[in-house]
C-alpha cells in the first residue's frame, strides 16, 4: 500500500524522459543523401549564436568548437554506417532550413539544456527526422519557433516540449503530414500562428491548446482535412 505523502521519482524506475543535461544527442545515418560525402556529416551552425561546446562524434572521438564556422563541424567517419552525436557545453541553434544534410540525422534522442537560443528554421527538411517520446530540452530562451520543424515529414508523434517561452509558432509544425496526434503544449504566450500546422493530413482531432495570446492565424490548420469537427 502507498504511504500517505510519499513522492515517486519516476526518473528511478527509468520510466521518464531522460534529464535535459545529457546534451543535445542525435542520430545520424552518414550514407544518407546530403552536402557531404558518404561517411561524413555537417551540422550547421547559424553566424551570431554562441557555440563553445564538446562534441562527442560517437566513434571516440570528439572535438570542442567554440565558432560558428569552424571546419570542424564536418566529421569524416572511418566508415560510413550511424552514429550517436552528443553536444554538450553552449549550442545556440542548429540550422539546416531545408538544406545541407537534413537527411542524414534521423533522429533526436534529447535535445538537452545547451544555451538554445532560436529554433527558426533548425529542423526544417528533416524529412527522415523522428523524435524519442521521452525527448527533453532547456528552451527557456527560445522565443522563436517559426519553421523549426517545418516538413519533418517523418514524424508521427511529438514529444510534451516545454515551449512556454515561444511567441513566434509560424510554420513551426507546417507540412508535419505523418503526426497522428499532437500534444498539449504551453503555447500560451505566442502570438504567430501563421501556417503553424498546416497540411496536418493524418491528424484526426487537436488538442484544446491556449491560444489567448494569438494576433495570426492566417492558415494555421489549412490542409488539415482529416479533423472532425466535435
Amino acid at each position: 500500500n502507498p504511504v500517505t505523502g510519499m513522492i515517486i521519482n519516476p526518473y528511478r524506475f527509468g520510466s521518464a524522459a531522460p534529464p535535459v543535461d545529457i546534451g543535445f544527442q542525435t542520430v545520424w545515418k552518414t550514407d544518407n543523401a546530403g552536402s557531404s560525402v558518404s561517411n561524413q556529416i555537417k551540422i550547421p551552425t547559424r553566424s551570431g549564436y554562441t557555440y563553445s561546446c564538446h562534441v562527442d562524434w560517437g566513434d571516440s572521438t570528439s572535438d570542442d568548437i567554440t565558432t560558428w564556422n569552424d571546419a570542424a563541424w564536418t566529421h569524416t567517419y572511418a566508415s560510413a554506417g550511424s552514429y550517436t552525436v552528443t553536444i554538450t557545453g553552449t549550442f545556440g541553434t542548429i540550422y539546416f532550413n531545408s538544406g545541407g544534410d537534413r537527411l542524414k540525422l534521423t533522429k533526436i534522442n534529447n535535445f538537452g539544456a545547451v544555451g538554445w537560443a532560436t529554433l527558426e528554421w533548425s529542423f526544417s527538411g528533416c524529412s527522415n527526422l523522428t523524435i524519442d517520446a521521452e525527448a527533453d530540452g532547456g528552451f527557456g530562451l527560445v522565443t522563436n519557433f517559426s519553421g523549426a520543424w517545418y516538413n519533418c515529414a517523418a514524424l508521427t508523434t511529438f514529444p510534451l516540449l516545454d515551449v512556454s517561452s515561444g511567441t513566434d509558432f509560424s510554420y513551426a509544425w507546417g507540412v508535419c503530414n505523418g503526426l497522428t496526434a499532437f500534444p498539449l503544449l504551453d503555447v500560451s504566450s505566442g502570438t504567430n500562428f501563421y501556417f503553424a500546422w498546416y497540411s496536418f493530413t493524418a491528424l484526426t482531432s487537436f488538442p484544446l491548446l491556449d491560444l489567448s495570446s494569438g494576433t495570426n492565424f492566417y492558415a494555421a490548420w489549412y490542409g488539415c482535412n482529416a479533423l472532425i469537427a466535435l
